[in-house]
């Protein structure tokens, strides 16, 4: 008996442990792909994505919402767990902010460059009448 009751929540604890580890994946590959293989680089996928995730750092310091009995669909998340989830949330926002700054350059980078090529096949001469 007892052993059931602890197998049922290690079960239900890794279900949603890997449940919150494929959603912050899935937060760091969307962020990656909107600042490297976009044809054109936008920083405030990355900021909100910096944002949101140290809402989530920021929530997860004291999680007493969380852990109240009291609330729909309770479970009593080990304290490891939230930890887990609170260092990984401050590391994908601090990855994020980077992003949010390597899209501001390439922005830059390929407006400068459009600018450069624009001045190059620019046609100077005048014709006189």
């Amino acid at each position: 008996m007892c052993f059931e009751v602890a197998f049922a929540f290690l079960f239900t604890v890794s279900h949603y442990a890997s449940l919150w580890q494929v959603c912050l994946a899935g937060i760091a590959v969307i962020v990656t792909l909107f600042t490297v293989a976009a044809p054109r680089a936008d920083p405030l996928i990355g900021l909100v994505a910096a944002w949101a995730l140290l809402g989530i750092f920021v929530e997860l310091e004291n999680p007493e919402n969380l852990m109240n009995p009291n609330k729909f669909n309770f479970i009593d998340w080990p304290h490891f767990v939230t930890e887990a989830v609170r260092r990984t949330a401050l590391v994908l926002s601090i990855a994020s902010a980077c992003a949010a700054l390597i899209a501001v350059g390439r922005t830059t980078w390929d407006w400068n460059m459009g600018r450069a090529e624009k001045s190059l096949t620019r046609d100077h001469a005048t014709a006189e009448i």
